[in-house]
């Protein structure tokens, strides 16, 4: 990557104050921010916890009573020694048979887990059989059981934008006939009325297996005999009424499923799978895309170069560079492995890109970005289905007549993560958001009578690890969104426009390893995992899993934040006991707890900060907002000073990244003066393993990488040593 400085945009600073402003700065800073001795990294991705092993065996409870939208697992004896299992790839969609002993993994585990639905709760069906029931995958919602001539039994595309490309869709409708699993009817769709309807030459037939297929017979003396179970004690898939995330007991509404947007396209066809946002974005910055075979390299020494033009300017990044590194890479590993979104593909990026910004507003000052160009989905299943109450349409002034949003879709967004530390408020009100509206003000409650939950935004508020939008805990009637019962078991829904995006924490509410975050994640480490960012550039952090996590008996504040030991402030995931307000009466029913990810007040300034709210992709366009997108045409190098050195003050040992690393990683360290110096890493019982440097080194930054190819995974140590300073860090290595 080659930066160009200009120099004579240095006039305005001399040497020598800048060489003060470095002194006091690096002196002001050396005791928060770049003295943290904590760690920065991201939850597994959802496709690396399919493949990961279960933590606990596959319990399957017997389920004689079979409802609408449970979630069974289904076998063909009394000790569930063969099951029911998709196959699902490039080149086949099956359903086999499987035995009990080869479930291994989660992926083994979810992919015998099948969810019924009722035919008058699919969309776009003609039915009167309301008793017969669909079965789709766990993982892929939008296929059903079907099949094909040879009567052999397979997964049949339903309900994705291109269900009908290759062949006139069609699926089975089932009933349990005694313990035999009956296929009574089939569905066709018939693109005339665009709504599947029943095949009239259908003959009723049953399931049975040979060997490990599974297909259809005739002949009910043939057929399988079929026991019906749950997994719920290893994967816990229950959204029941009474709980945290339906606490008033709402029931299931039965509105007609909100229509897609007309503009809606396939993955092929996005501004982000296209060259379309692409070429509106600056070669520059383009250095960073995926495309590029040094895009994170690329990433690395630009942010290095905001760091070092911010301390030279008496200012600083809100946290260490490894947060945002560790935040890009996590995002950019996120894929979907699962069909649960209408038009998007398996496999297919999450996120499209992330890259780093800088540029200048009208009275000179510089406000550097994490960028985001995300498609807005999430990984795995979101249990939209399951959702008791929905947010409507908004086409009537009556919920009742609306048509509520089940189905998702992809998004384009273009979100601004603030990287440079523009502090702190001291109340909510501090931060004027009358140019943007609340959830107080749209409902006529003035500043002095709002409070942190409702001084928030009427829309998202920051971004999730995998890309998705995180919207405030108070929905736009001021009623918190899971006690309004309109999320789904993973905290998340789908507003008006079909964008997902999420309201509460999942894992707190069930913990079932499905979520954004899970117990997995905390193995090994002393604090919770990023999780999110907020628009005002503070990080949110997972829950408190138990009471050895760094800053656990430090008290979170009124925003849901806090800073403690060498972590600056920041966001924490977490569950208190709210009120049940019933909206008619504006009488407290009861209590239940709520399970935050934000609360909703912004902590962080953000008077400064421009396009505070804007992701529309439209700020490519802007002659504001264009430069901090890194629109075309839009990129000025940046002003650094390099005839200035910058005086190190203090040794310091900053935390290797990429952490977790496999197999290699890369150690900096700095020294305020030329010296000797011993750089080793050890194993987790203090036994050496490696020597990295052993020399004289002069004053200045140093970079070590640390190769961990014939090591095994495991925590490690590495030990900064001089005569005048020693440190220990810890980092992870999983292969």
């Amino acid at each position: 990557m080659n930066l160009t400085f200009n120099s004579k945009n240095l006039q305005m600073y001399s040497i020598k104050y800048c060489a003060i402003i470095i002194i006091i700065y690096l002196a002001a800073s050396i005791t928060n921010v770049y003295s943290q001795n904590n760690e920065a990294y991201g939850p597994k991705n959802f496709k690396d916890r399919l493949n990961s092993e279960l933590t606990n065996n596959f319990h399957l409870s017997d389920q004689s009573d079979i409802q609408s939208r449970d979630y069974l697992v289904f076998s063909t004896s009394e000790s569930f020694e063969l099951l029911f299992r998709i196959e699902f790839n490039d080149s086949t969609n099956s359903l086999i048979l499987d035995y009990y002993n080869n479930i291994i993994t989660n992926r083994d585990a979810l992919e015998t887990i099948f969810q019924i639905t009722n035919l008058d709760l699919i969309n776009n069906v003609e039915t009167t059989s309301i008793d017969l029931f669909t079965i789709q995958p766990l993982l892929h919602s939008y296929f059903s059981i079907g099949s094909n001539d040879s009567n052999e039994l397979i997964l049949k595309d339903r309900a994705t934008i291109e269900f009908d490309a290759n062949e006139v869709p069609s699926f089975l409708a089932f009933e349990d006939d005694s313990g035999y699993l009956k296929a009574a009817e089939q569905y066709v769709y018939n693109s005339t009325v665009q709504l599947y309807v029943k095949n009239p030459d259908w003959v009723s037939k049953w399931v049975k297996h040979m060997d490990s297929s599974l297909s259809l017979t005739l002949d009910k003396n043939l057929a399988t005999t079929v026991k019906y179970s749950n997994a719920y004690n290893t994967f816990d898939l229950r959204l029941e009424t009474g709980s945290d995330f339906n606490p008033k007991s709402i029931t299931w509404q039965t509105n007609p499923f909100a229509q897609y947007p007309t503009n809606t396209s396939s993955y092929y066809q996005h501004a982000f799978s296209t060259d379309q946002f692409s070429n509106d974005i600056d070669v520059f910055y383009k250095q960073q895309f995926r495309e590029n075979a040094e895009s994170e390299q690329n990433a690395i020494e630009y942010l290095d170069s905001i760091e070092k033009f911010l301390i030279q300017n008496g200012e600083k990044l809100r946290y260490q560079k490894e947060y945002y590194l560790s935040f890009r890479e996590r995002l950019l590993q996120s894929t979907i492995s699962s069909s649960d979104i209408y038009n998007a593909e398996l496999d297919q990026h999450t996120v499209s890109e992330v890259y780093f910004t800088m540029a200048y507003d009208s009275e000179g000052n510089y406000h550097p970005f994490m960028v985001i160009a995300t498609y807005n989905i999430s990984e795995g299943p979101n249990f939209l289905i399951d959702v008791a109450r929905p947010p409507g349409d908004g086409s009537t002034n009556s919920y009742e007549t609306q048509s509520i949003t089940r189905n998702a879709t992809l998004a384009t967004h273009l979100m601004k993560i603030p990287l440079k530390d523009y502090g702190l408020v001291d109340q909510f009100s501090d931060n004027d958001l009358s140019e943007f509206g609340t959830l107080a003000s749209d409902v006529g409650i003035s500043v002095d009578q709002s409070d942190e939950y409702s001084y928030a935004s009427l829309r998202d508020m920051g971004v999730a690890i995998d890309g998705v939008k995180i919207y405030p805990s108070y929905n736009n009637t001021l009623n918190f969104a899971s006690a309004a019962g309109e999320i789904s078991i993973t905290g998340i829904h789908v507003g008006r426009g079909m964008d997902l995006h999420y309201h509460a924490d999942g894992h707190a509410y069930n913990g079932n390893g499905l979520n954004l975050y899970n117990a997995v994640d905390y193995d090994g480490r002393t604090h919770a995992p990023m999780i999110g960012f907020s628009y005002d550039g503070i990080l949110l952090f997972g829950r408190y899993e138990n009471e050895s996590l760094e800053g656990f008996n430090e008290t979170l504040d009124t925003f849901g934040g806090h800073q403690h030991g060498d972590y600056a402030y920041h966001y924490h995931a977490f569950s208190s006991e709210k009120e049940i307000v019933d909206t008619r009466t504006n009488q407290i029913t009861g209590s239940f707890m709520h399970h935050h990810l934000f609360v909703g007040a912004f902590k962080g300034n953000i008077a400064s900060i421009p396009g505070l709210l804007e992701t529309n992709t439209s700020q490519v366009k802007s002659a504001e907002l264009a430069k901090y997108v890194g629109g075309d045409g839009t990129y000025i190098p940046i002003p650094l000073n390099n005839d200035v050195e910058l005086l190190i003050i203090d040794f310091s040992l900053e935390q290797n990244y990429p952490n977790p690393f496999n197999p290699s990683t890369q150690i900096k360290y700095a020294l305020s003066e030329a010296t000797q110096v011993t750089l080793e890493v050890f194993n987790s019982v203090g036994q050496k393993v490696m020597e990295l440097v052993n020399t004289q080194k002069p004053a200045g930054y140093h970079t070590a990488t640390f190769d961990a190819s014939g090591l095994s995974s495991g925590v490690y140590l590495y030990k900064l040593t001089t005569p005048l300073f020693a440190e220990t860090k810890k980092m992870l290595l999983i292969k």
